[in-house]
């Protein structure tokens, strides 16, 4: 999980008004951005790659505890 130091910020207001700009920007910088809500993050946008290098980890973890089950078994 990135820290805060590790995150871009953006408004609802900013988001809304040049979605595309920061969809390149994510792309560009392969940083992720922490969408604010009256100044507290309130949702986050990531890069596609980043998007499937998560998911590939979590199917790799629900792998890894399937077969841990069936060990314990």
């Amino acid at each position: 999980m990135p820290n805060l130091s590790d995150l871009d910020f953006a408004s609802v207001s900013e988001t809304k008004a040049d979605l595309s700009g920061l969809l390149k920007r994510l792309h560009e910088t392969k940083r992720t951005l922490a969408v604010t809500r009256h100044g507290k993050p309130a949702g986050i946008l990531i890069g596609f790659e980043e998007y499937q290098r998560i998911s590939r980890a979590l199917e790799e973890m629900e792998a890894m505890e399937a077969t841990l089950e069936v060990m314990n078994d």
